[in-house]
């Protein structure tokens, strides 16, 4: 490498340094509104699985959760899964440890998926699996929630398949995801889950529902997934902007890095220039002072 190639290479590197510098601020930002969006509604949610946990205690409910579980028996092994992934890249392993997570649970052969972004569509499509539905080019991605709702339940109500499952990256932190897979369909009362630490006096009241107890579990079950779909699409968007921001930072990192050694390279051959011209120019005296 010359002083010229040497020079090209570090002002490259500069522009691709300040492009991912860039797009790690713009991270920053979208990745702080939508921890805030997702961290705001667990209340929310705390409250909603609070009130299906009371009603759930009534010995009435479960006579109708269970006539309501009992039709969606599907006699074929079939399921099917709605994956959240993002629309772009350049978010590091958010994707790829999604679809390693999918391997493992699914059969690609077999189930149907219907999927929410991009780069799940083309995975899919990549190794061949069944594509329902493609949710990837709603603008805003959150506005996707209520026709996915409404299309998977009315697959659960046809009978279409036995189980319905959502797939996505669970934001932990700002520095973790985890893929989770979260049943949708059918429901039953044991997956009612309680984000709170204290239960004490579920079942021990008497409760008196108006207008009935079949129109308020189907209210409240249907606001409860769609309220769990909502909250699988925060979190992907979180952790997908979490995810960016670090690989962004790393990239920038490297890009530093490589300039801090090319710029050690440059001086270097910088000096070796100066210094072979140096003895060109002694060389020259000393031959011209012989003549």
């Amino acid at each position: 490498m010359n002083l010229r190639q040497a020079r090209k290479k570090i002002k490259t590197i500069g522009n691709v340094s300040k492009i991912t510098k860039a797009m790690q601020m713009v991270s920053a930002v979208k990745m702080k509104r939508a921890q805030k969006d997702a961290f705001e509604g667990r209340e929310y949610r705390t409250v909603l699985d609070m009130i299906a946990q009371k009603v759930m205690s009534i010995d009435d409910c479960h006579t109708i959760l269970q006539s309501q579980t009992k039709k969606n028996t599907v006699k074929k092994d079939k399921n099917l899964f709605v994956l959240i992934t993002s629309n772009k890249g350049l978010c590091g392993s958010f994707n790829v440890n999604l679809f390693r997570f999918l391997s493992h649970h699914t059969r690609f052969e077999k189930d149907d998926f219907i999927v929410v972004g991009k780069k799940g569509a083309e995975f899919l499509a990549h190794i061949g699996a069944s594509i329902k539905a493609n949710f990837s080019d709603q603008k805003p991605l959150i506005s996707a929630v209520s026709p996915l709702f409404s299309l998977i339940y009315d697959h659960f109500v046809n009978q279409t398949y036995a189980t319905i499952f959502i797939v996505y990256n669970k934001c932990i932190s700002t520095f973790k995801n985890e893929p989770v897979m979260v049943q949708l369909f059918p429901i039953k009362n044991r997956d009612i889950v309680l984000e709170v630490s204290s239960t004490d006096a579920i079942g021990t009241q008497q409760y008196m529902i108006e207008p009935s107890l079949h129109m308020m579990i189907t209210a409240l079950l249907k606001d409860m997934l769609q309220e769990k779909i909502k909250t699988a699409f925060l979190d992907s968007m979180a952790g997908e902007h979490a995810s960016r921001m670090i690989a962004m930072k790393n990239a920038t990192d490297s890009a530093e890095d490589i300039m801090y050694n090319l710029t050690r390279l440059r001086n270097k051959l910088r000096q070796q220039n100066i210094t072979y011209e140096l003895l060109d120019m002694i060389a020259a005296s000393s031959s011209s002072s012989n003549n």
